[in-house]
């Protein structure tokens, strides 16, 4: 098994924007999204900065790769199922009110399994199976504090087959409609359960008042209860599947020509997983682009890393450089592992050669 250390910089080509959830404040009026902000230790004191969050690395990398595998799959008449393809590009859904829970079991051989036969999940991992991924990716952060990012206009957030319409073509037919049916009745339920939260906002005002209106709160309570059995319904007939949608008002975004610290490991891969990692580079690097906002001309990257490389848990050697710069992958190593997986990257889907990458 082999361990690999990739350590060096990101360079922002353009702008590079990203909307983590929980990031936002007023700005005219509208929550906008921000960046998110962290400390670091500059040499004498702490030092704020916003920064890219490991999350919009991995998403670009997961993502880019898992479109690759159902395109092919597609090809060899072996299309996937939206819930097959979520897995592989994002580790799964789970139903947001169920989300928290913990059955406590683990089925090793069934982990197994999935990682032999979903490389990309094994590197990434899967929250809806419980298995952690293989590649751990960190924050990318400014050399210089950006505490001033530039406020950008406004957009949506949806899923991937809203944002990539084409990627249909690759689903399962029926699977594909009967996905589109149950995330209809999301957003239907969605929509019912904020009616209800904001009843239940109203009857708590009107209780608080001096002289209650006892008519208004039965009326009330009664839609309420209405619109919760509603919601209930609905998300038991869409069997968990959860609505990502998610307006924009407005975002910041890491100024052009911003150098960031970056550094990703990939911890105990065989061979194949190596493979499919610089198969994920090859993906992203033919891309280019990191985070949000494709429409605009957005996120558009360079990136040189250092590598170092370890075989069972010995010391750690230097394994050459690897770099992503004019929407391809160049990697230069004396280490035959290294150089072996990054051949086979361009042909591991289905023994094809990836002409594109």
């Amino acid at each position: 098994m082999w361990d690999l250390v990739m350590d060096g910089t990101i360079t922002a080509d353009s702008d590079i924007s990203v909307s983590p959830p929980g990031h936002k404040k007023k700005e005219g009026g509208v929550d906008a999204l921000t960046l998110p902000e962290k400390f670091f230790w500059d040499r004498t004191h702490f030092v704020k900065t916003v920064y890219i969050p490991g999350s919009t690395v991995r998403g670009a990398l997961r993502n880019a790769a898992a479109r690759a595998v159902a395109a092919a799959r597609a090809a060899g008449q072996r299309p996937m199922t939206p819930k097959d393809f979520l897995l592989v590009a994002k580790g799964g859904v789970k139903d947001r009110k169920k989300a928290g829970e913990d059955e406590r079991t683990v089925d090793h051989e069934a982990m197994a399994r999935l990682r032999r036969e979903e490389p990309i999940v094994s590197l990434f991992g899967a929250m809806a199976e419980k298995i952690a991924g293989r590649w751990q990716i960190g924050d990318a952060v400014p050399d210089e504090p950006l505490t001033a990012p530039s406020h950008k206009g406004r957009g949506a957030r949806s899923h991937p087959f809203q944002r990539e319409p084409d990627l249909a073509g690759f689903m399962d037919a029926t699977a594909y409609k009967d996905f589109l049916e149950s995330d209809r009745k999301v957003v239907e339920a969605n929509l019912a359960e904020g009616e209800a939260e904001d009843l239940g906002a109203k009857i708590r005002r009107e209780k608080r008042r001096p002289a209650p209106d006892p008519e208004k709160i039965e009326g009330w309570t009664e839609e309420k209860e209405r619109l919760e059995d509603k919601t209930k319904a609905l998300r038991e007939e869409a069997g968990g599947a959860v609505n990502i949608q998610q307006p924009l008002g407005g975002w910041q975004a890491i100024p052009e020509g911003a150098r960031m610290r970056h550094r990703m490991r990939i911890r105990n891969a065989d061979a194949d997983e190596l493979a499919w990692a610089f198969f994920a580079l090859r993906r992203l690097a033919r891309d280019g682009r990191l985070g949000a906002h494709e429409s605009r001309g957005e996120g558009y990257f360079s990136a040189e890393y250092g590598l170092r490389l370890a075989e069972d848990d010995g010391d750690f050697e230097d394994a050459g450089t690897l770099r992503i710069a004019d929407f391809a992958l160049h990697v230069e190593s004396g280490a035959p592992v290294i150089r072996t997986a990054f051949e086979r990257s361009a042909g591991v889907l289905d023994g094809v050669a990836d002409e594109t990458a």
